[in-house]
């Protein structure tokens, strides 16, 4: 995955994760789990939410079929469910300033929205 700027964690344990945390928590730069999953917080300008925005990275390019985005958004949720079962420091941050999940396309320099994702894990197609 191209995505430039942020911390890069491989496994939650040692002073990355540590720092990967401690990131999500004050919004100051956005945290990459793996290579399909971008955590950011919204804090410090006019209509920041306080949300912690979950987005499952589609890759570079046009996005995939629907059930392939769609078992890419399943194995992106097991993954925050695994974490947060795995490290309650995680869970607390989701349960103190919540959450909300996007699909999205990104070439390394922007993102981009593709589908919003429901509470359940479907994803929202926007109309076209």
């Amino acid at each position: 995955m191209a995505v430039k700027g942020g911390l890069s964690v491989d496994e939650p344990v040692g002073e990355r994760w540590d720092l990967a945390l401690e990131l999500i928590e004050r919004g100051e730069r956005f945290v990459v789990l793996g290579d399909r999953v971008q955590l950011v917080r919204h804090v410090g300008w006019p209509g920041a939410d306080g949300l912690v925005h979950i987005a499952v990275l589609a890759g570079q390019g046009r996005a995939p079929p629907h059930a392939i985005a769609q078992g890419q958004v399943d194995a992106a949720r097991g993954l925050i469910s695994a974490l947060a079962s795995e490290d309650r420091r995680f869970q607390l941050l989701l349960d103190q300033f919540g959450a909300t999940w996007e699909y999205v396309g990104d070439d390394g320099t922007a993102s981009w929205l593709i589908a919003k994702i429901a509470s359940d894990g479907s994803l929202i197609w926007p109309d076209v």
